[in-house]
């Protein structure tokens, strides 16, 4: 009986932290720009993409942003509806087709370990992704093919070993922030990286030593077979007298360029992130048509 009421009660802990279950309403047409047997197939996909990747996949549509602009719409939404694939205010992605009056704009919104698994560079190939069919004003083709290029981007992402502490932390909702994660999570990353190219250069360098010891000493033990006058012709040197005449003195100078280079601090993962308006971290991009 006991280890029923723990079981049960385990259970239920889990249902209240976990933002994501089966079922539940992830397409949220507002602005009615689908039809509904395109809104089933899209809750469909948000349901298998959530199992695949562990993370929350929402979308949302709308006529009207009022004073906000899409990002901050598209973050607040997923706020205010909690979600989360781990814990409400999870991990997850917000997918957001506005048609505002002024113009018409899509937008993603990450969270939690979304804001991990898709850097800016991510962000910007998932809107390509959709970009003709949103122009084209294929609102559905367009969420599908950002959520399927958002679903191999997570899919592909390789985590680094020595990391397991700082996702412990966050499973466990040891942090406030996700992007206080993300900042731990590269930092335990550089460190387990620097760590294992000091001790492989270390391996490699006594390798060379070694082999290098080994030759020097095969070198000393060969008899040998040839002295100063082996390859010496007898009368077949012969000298003479050259002089250089100093004239002037040139001098050449030659600008060398520098270039700059962009990009990221040398094996950083995540994109970049901001605050909602309730406080809570949130990555992700928008383009408008």
């Amino acid at each position: 009986m006991k280890k029923l009421f723990i079981a049960l009660t385990t259970a239920f802990m889990f249902l209240m932290t976990c933002g994501f279950t089966e079922g539940e309403t992830r397409v949220f047409d507002m602005g009615d720009l689908l039809s509904e047997s395109e809104e089933e197939k899209i809750q469909e996909k948000c349901e298998s993409m959530a199992k695949k990747t562990e993370l929350d996949i929402v979308v949302l549509t709308t006529k009207t942003l009022g004073n906000r602009t899409v990002q901050q719409y598209a973050d607040d939404f997923y706020d205010q509806g909690k979600f989360g694939y781990e814990f409400e205010y999870g991990s997850g992605v917000l997918f957001l087709i506005s048609e505002d009056p002024r113009y018409g704009e899509v937008c993603i919104s990450t969270a939690g370990l979304g804001i991990l698994y898709i850097d800016d560079d991510d962000v910007e190939k998932i809107l390509d992704a959709g970009w003709t069919e949103f122009k084209d004003y294929n609102y559905y083709d367009c969420l599908l093919d950002m959520m399927e290029a958002t679903q191999k981007i997570v899919l592909d992402f390789e985590h680094w070993e020595g990391v397991d502490e700082v996702l412990d932390k966050w499973y466990a909702g040891e942090y406030r922030y996700a992007d206080e994660m993300v900042a731990d999570y590269n930092e335990y990353g550089r460190e387990k990286n620097l760590g294992d190219s000091i001790i492989l250069s270390l391996f490699i360098s006594l390798v060379i030593t070694i082999i290098a010891i080994c030759a020097m000493n095969s070198s000393y033990k060969n008899k040998m077979t040839v002295d100063g006058g082996t390859y010496f012709r007898q009368n077949s040197f012969k000298m003479y007298n050259n002089y250089d005449n100093f004239i002037r003195t040139t001098v050449s100078r030659v600008k060398i360029e520098s270039s700059s280079s962009s990009g990221g601090s040398g094996g950083r993962v995540g994109g970049s992130s901001h605050r909602s308006s309730g406080g809570r971290s949130h990555g992700g991009g928008s383009r408008r048509r």
